[in-house]
């Protein structure tokens, strides 16, 4: 006995059930790629960011560098008008800038800046008649801030 042939059309419901499925499928995928690429975004921007930061760390440290240089000179114009007191207080000023200055431990003028705080703190100030001996060592100090690069 032959079969019986069914005639019948798939169901609409059926047909809206896989479409659905296929559409939440892209649109999955569409979300994913979108999300991924929105990282690869954000970490670029944080690199960036990290970039900018180390920048201005080394441009504060070199601001630091040329204060304690005017300070410097400063403090030998003082000496020169027998401001001693002032002088004085100008070297220390240039000595707490370049402690202070926050040099990456690869930029090549940290152990000069670190050597010449040490040596400008060592020098004293005194009030005297002839300070030629003192304007050299204050000037030899200012010479070296001049020489760094």
């Amino acid at each position: 006995m032959p079969q019986p042939v069914n005639h019948k059309k798939p169901s609409r419901m059926r047909g809206l059930i896989v479409w659905a499925t296929i559409e939440v499928v892209l649109l999955a995928a569409v979300y994913a790629a979108g999300h991924a690429q929105g990282r690869a975004r954000a970490r670029s921007a944080e690199a960036a960011a990290s970039d900018a930061q180390t920048q201005l760390a080394g441009a504060r440290a070199s601001l630091q560098i040329v204060q304690a240089r005017a300070l410097v000179y400063r403090g030998a114009v003082e000496l020169e008008r027998r401001n001693f007191g002032t002088a004085n207080d100008d070297l220390k000023q240039a000595v707490h800038q370049l402690q202070t200055a926050q040099l990456a431990p690869s930029d090549s003028r940290s152990a000069a800046v670190k050597a010449l705080a040490t040596d400008l703190d060592k020098l004293d100030v005194r009030v005297a008649q002839n300070v030629d001996a003192q304007r050299t060592a204050v000037l030899d100090m200012a010479g070296k801030l001049d020489a760094l690069p």
